[in-house]
């Protein structure tokens, strides 16, 4: 992720970026988690994998703490990223994979213009799934030691639309590549060529690029 991309939901939405690229990460998942203490009063969580939903691991219907993407667009404009795309590297977090690696490297820069919130559609959900996680740590030491310093998911946020420009590689143009490569789209994107160099990706992604919440 950007610098530009990571500031803007570190300073407007207390979010983390990142980078698992499962679409198994919404909100109520528990997250696996390495705290960094940074300076000046501030953490800087490094994600690792995943533990069951908060729910599964409290017996409880997944059903009572249902989620949906919210409708607005939480930037006005666009936001740009500097990225490179060679060998095995592909852009989960933006609905796009590659079934082979690429030959060539491809420089470029992804101006993300869509980026949408997923929430409890109960706002009051991760509170109660807090207090009954705490809770675990006098009722059932092993439960306890699963969840204890996880990371539980309040909010994810979701990149739904995008334009993507890349300079030519030796290989040809970054549209060719990723033809050979075999690449694919998320369920429910489109992509659009504008030109062999550039495309757009448009719908919202079930991959997050961040995640708002709560250490356990």
């Amino acid at each position: 992720m950007s610098n530009a991309l990571h500031e803007f939901l570190r300073t407007r939405y207390s979010a983390y970026p990142i980078m698992l690229g499962t679409s198994r990460v919404k909100p109520g998942a528990l997250l696996e988690t390495r705290w960094r203490w940074g300076w000046p009063w501030d953490t800087n969580p490094e994600f690792i994998f995943e533990d069951p939903y908060s729910w599964d691991v409290l017996g409880e219907a997944a059903s009572a703490y249902s989620s949906s993407i919210v409708e607005a667009n939480l930037i006005q404009a666009s936001i740009d990223e500097s990225v490179t795309l060679g060998g095995s590297a592909s852009l989960p977090q933006y609905g796009l994979s590659f079934a082979a690696a690429l030959a060539s490297k491809y420089k470029g820069t992804i101006k993300v213009t869509g980026l949408h919130a997923k929430v409890f559609d109960n706002s009051m959900a991760p509170y109660w799934l807090m207090q009954k996680l705490l809770g675990l740590r006098n009722k059932d030491t092993g439960l306890w030691n699963l969840v204890n310093d996880d990371f539980l998911v309040a909010e994810s946020y979701h990149v739904s639309s995008l334009t993507a420009e890349f300079k030519q590689g030796f290989d040809g143009s970054i549209k060719g590549a990723l033809e050979k490569s075999g690449y694919k789209i998320e369920a429910g994107l489109e992509i659009k060529w504008l030109s062999d160099s550039s495309f757009e990706l448009v719908g919202t992604s079930a991959v997050p690029i961040a995640v708002r919440g709560l250490k356990v």
